[in-house]
């Protein structure tokens, strides 16, 4: 398919079907990235939550190196048995 590149305002676009945008899964943000010879248009995903597993795994592997840096601290409280 060709598209013609036009003037909108002081920048330039193109039209994009309706049914294209449909079968690209496009709709309200996309993600534009530069190729060596092109202009690739991909849907950015704004999912709830999307991303956090990767992002806590990340934290968690921080945290666990922090704390083996750190040595034990006991005060009274551990030293006596919880009663519930």
């Amino acid at each position: 398919m060709e598209a013609n590149i036009i003037k909108i305002g002081n920048s330039k676009g193109i039209i994009v079907p309706q049914n294209i945008l449909k079968q690209a899964n496009l709709s309200e943000k996309v993600v534009l990235e530069i190729m060596d010879n092109g202009l690739m248009i991909l849907p950015k995903h704004t999912k709830a939550r999307q991303g956090w597993a990767e992002k806590f795994s990340l934290l968690a592997s921080k945290e666990k190196s922090s704390r083996e840096k750190l040595p034990f601290i006991a005060n009274s409280f551990d030293k006596t048995e919880w009663e519930w």
